[in-house]
Formats: structure tokens, sequence, C-alpha cells
């Protein structure tokens, strides 16, 4: 079974959505257009590479204005590559389409039944990717080349303690919970979960009450006690949580993709240090995108303020 990059199943998207200008106008970024379908298509592909799992409507509410700022971002990158007269010549695009093929682990035979799958033609396929290079040579050309990370900097980074990892001891308590559970469901689990805090507030052991009330499955093993974790080796809610509280703090129920948690951090630390030249390049991939992020934030919000953006 081939598995493809994210940025990959984002490219087919854009080949589909390109094809799509038949239906209701949408949003007009000047003169380019965004349709309804186009809209729909592009999220019912996000969601798709979620393995297509049932998002509650607020969820999927999110994901639709994410969608369509995003659209509305690529609509002006392309606006803005016209003005620079950034051109792909057929050669160069031909080259690009092979190198994402191998890249990406498809012989030319699979590479034309994945295109037949999603109803696609190379060319279809082609004008998607054409959009794709010609708003990277945008950001490339007006974002990143203005951005330069010295070793000044990282050195300056690395002494304030940038490159350390901290790790922190928790136990929980959780209470499952369906992701498209009605609002009475949630509000009836985080009550309980709020009476079971009140409850060790009190006095009762968080340890007995994690072997009463806790639907984690290891419950019966561990007793509700994660031991040391790493911010991304959990679910990034409960990461959140638990790397702002201080040791002996109990949380407010914590919703995630499980259910509800209730949290409490026993103990922190930090791992020994790594040296400059080990964590240097970690820490130079941390700024720049740190950087970038800033950088394009601001150049998104000149470009919407210059252009004319009409919502239908």
């Amino acid at each position: 079974m081939k598995f493809f990059s994210t940025a990959f199943l984002i490219l087919f998207s854009f080949c589909v959505s390109a094809s799509t200008t038949y239906d209701r106008i949408q949003i007009t970024v000047n003169d380019r257009i965004i349709t309804q379908n186009e809209i729909k298509i592009r999220l019912a592909e996000i969601i798709k590479q979620g393995q297509g799992q049932h998002l509650p409507e607020k969820k999927v509410k999110e994901l639709r204005s994410q969608m369509i700022n995003l659209l509305i971002e690529e609509a002006l990158l392309d606006i803005r590559a016209d003005e620079l007269s950034i051109r792909i010549t057929d050669v160069q695009l031909d080259a690009e389409v092979d190198h994402y093929r191998k890249q990406n682990g498809l012989s030319q035979i699979e590479f034309e039944e994945l295109l037949e799958r999603r109803q696609l033609t190379l060319t279809d396929f082609k004008i998607g990717y054409l959009k794709r290079t010609r708003r990277t040579q945008v950001i490339n050309r007006e974002i990143r080349s203005q951005i330069s990370i010295t070793d000044e900097k990282l050195r300056e980074l690395y002494d304030k303690g940038e490159g350390k990892t901290v790790r922190v001891h928790a136990r929980h308590i959780l209470l499952v919970l369906k992701q498209d559970a009605l609002p009475e469901e949630v509000q009836k689990v985080r009550q309980k979960l709020s009476g079971i805090k009140k409850q060790i507030e009190s006095g009762k052991s968080f340890t007995e009450m994690a072997d009463l009330y806790s639907q984690d499955p290891s419950v019966k093993q561990n007793h509700g006690d994660l031991g040391f974790f790493g911010k991304k080796e959990i679910v990034r809610e409960f990461a959140e949580v638990s790397f702002s509280l201080e040791p002996g703090t109990l949380s407010e129920p914590v919703r995630s993709q499980h259910g509800f948690h209730l949290i409490e951090v026993l103990d922190k630390k930090d791992d020994p240090p790594e040296s400059f030249d080990k964590v240097k390049q970690k820490l130079s991939q941390q700024a720049f995108k740190k950087e970038f992020d800033q950088k394009y934030k601001a150049y998104m919000k000149n470009l919407k303020q210059k252009a004319r953006i009409i919502r239908r």
C-alpha cells in the first residue's frame, strides 16, 4: 500500500478545484473567483486526510472557515505571481511533476492509476501543480529570502535554554466521550469529572478515584499514572494543559479526542542539555519557522488590506 505526504494530497485537491468553476460564486478576490463547490471539495479533501473520521459540526465549521481563508490567500498569491511575472515553462513543469512522482515512490503506471482513481487528467494535475509552484516562488522571493538565522542568534537561543527538553510527570482520570457527542452529553460528562475533582480536593485519593472512575484502558496497570513524557508524546490538548500546570496542581476538565481528562501534575524536569552543535540544526529550524510564520502573517495581512475581497 502506498502512503502519500499531506502536501501530495493537498496538491490533488488543488487540481480538483482548478476545474470546478461552473457553480455559484462565493467569494471574489480582485478578479479571481472562489466558488461554493470549490470550497466544498477542498473541505472534503482535508477531512479525508483525517482518515474520514466523523467530526462534530463545530469542528467542520472551523475547518471550513480555515479553508476559505486558505483559498483567499492562494488567490492573493496567484495575483502576486502575475504582478511579479513569474513563469514556469512546459519543460520545467514536466520535470517538476516527474520529480514529484518519484519523490512519492510511484512508477509511471501507478501515477496514472492514481490520477484515474481521483478522476483527474494529467492536464488537471499539471494545472494544480503549476499554481502551487508559482505560489511557492512568490513566498520564496518575498518572504523566505528575507530571513537570515545567524550563528549568533542560535547561540543566544541556546543560552536562553531554547534547546532544552522539558518532561512532565502526570496522572489523569479519563471519562470517554465521542467527538460528535451531543451538547447535553458533553455537559453531563464535564459535570461528573468536576464532581470527581471536588472529591479529590476534599481529601479523596487520586489513585482510588482513578481506579473507580477512569475509563483509560491502562488504569488497572498504572492507576492513572502516566510517568514522565515529552510534549510531543501526548495529545495536544492534554500536553498544553499539563505543561502549563505547576507540580501538585489539578486541572479543570480538559477535552481531547478521547474524552475529558482530569490532570494532576506531579513533577517536572529538564532533560540533560545537549551540546550546542547537536541542537544547532533543530534550533535553526525552530527559529526559521517562528520568523517565517510572523513574516507570512504580516505579508498576508498587507495583501488582504490592498485587495478587493467580497464575500457573497
